[in-house]
């Protein structure tokens, strides 16, 4: 008697299956959202002394502590982070910079005549603010691109 092999079951048709297409959110141009929270520690006396003019009545909408992102409201005053700025109406620091400065505002835009450095280091720099929304500002230093600013608040 001779045995046959069972019959071998035909093979399935290989399926291909595409994930339908997916567009990724569209990236605004705008401030990153916010406002952010600043450390509970460990904080300059700038950046304590500017996070808490932003809330006083009647304080300029540029005055406060500013960052890249939300996130990056944390990182202030923490190791080398660069990415703020810390804006009171006599004083500024950004972009690498710890300047004093005169303010002044039309409309949206804020233009800052400063003063940066000491003695004869010291340099004439202008700053532009133009303040989005109350939590958001687009900074441009004299030598440099916008940046698009969220506001960092106390814990």
């Amino acid at each position: 008697m001779s045995a046959e092999a069972p019959a071998a079951e035909p093979e399935a048709p290989a399926m291909t299956v595409e994930a339908p297409a997916v567009e990724a959110p569209a990236m605004e141009a705008a401030a990153p959202a916010g406002p952010g929270t600043l450390a509970s520690s460990g904080l300059k006396p700038a950046t304590s002394a500017a996070a808490l003019a932003a809330s006083a009545e009647g304080a300029a909408g540029y005055v406060g502590v500013w960052a890249t992102s939300a996130a990056g409201c944390a990182l202030i005053d923490q190791g080398d982070y660069a990415d703020f700025a810390v804006i009171l109406d006599s004083a500024i620091v950004a972009d690498g910079k710890i300047c004093t400065s005169t303010p002044t505002t039309t409309g949206t835009t804020t233009s800052i005549a400063a003063v940066c450095g000491v003695g004869e280091a010291a340099t004439a720099e202008t700053f532009s603010i133009e303040t989005t929304s109350a939590n958001a500002i687009s900074l441009t230093p004299a030598s440099g691109e916008p940046k698009a600013l969220v506001r960092c608040t106390q814990p």
